[in-house]
């Protein structure tokens, strides 16, 4: 699959593992670019990790 400056096409599916328990999927059902990909993973493990130490 290549990926292409507009973004990532329909269907594109990441893993992503966050620790020895943790894993984060993502697939794209829009039209996205690639860095909202890139961060929507940055974000959410950063929020995961704050929530999780109150």
């Amino acid at each position: 699959m290549e990926i292409g400056w507009s973004g990532l096409p329909f269907g594109s599916y990441a893993r992503k593992k966050f620790g020895e328990e943790s894993d984060l999927d993502v697939l794209v059902i829009g039209n996205v670019k690639l860095d909202e990909v890139i961060m929507f993973p940055i974000l959410f493990h950063l929020n995961m990790e704050y929530t999780s130490r109150q």
